[in-house]
């Protein structure tokens, strides 16, 4: 019997043929991007970011990791400054 694993806690009967594999970070079909950024906006403004265009990690876990979605960040009068780190931010998932 062959048997690919897909999930790494529950292995299964078989002969595992393909280790689990997690790919990250993400490849983009299109690398381009931008932010919709207000003409009203102040410096040092908090604002809330759907849809990052950065890459980060929002948790890691027995499954693999998962990038970040939506973040605080600050307008610091050219760019936006994410307030998540997720050497300390990220969630980490057990089991």
């Amino acid at each position: 019997m062959i048997h690919v694993p897909g999930d790494r806690r529950f292995p299964g009967p078989g002969v595992p043929v393909i280790r689990n594999v997690q790919y990250y970070p993400y490849r983009f079909p299109n690398p381009f991007a931008a932010y919709l950024v207000p003409k009203d906006i102040s410096v040092n403004e908090e604002v809330w970011l759907e849809d990052l265009i950065e890459d980060l990690v929002g948790f890691r876990g027995p499954q693999g990791n998962e990038r970040l979605r939506a973040a605080p960040a600050v307008w610091n009068g050219s760019d936006f400054e994410i307030l998540f780190d997720p050497r300390r931010d990220a969630d980490e998932w057990v089991g």
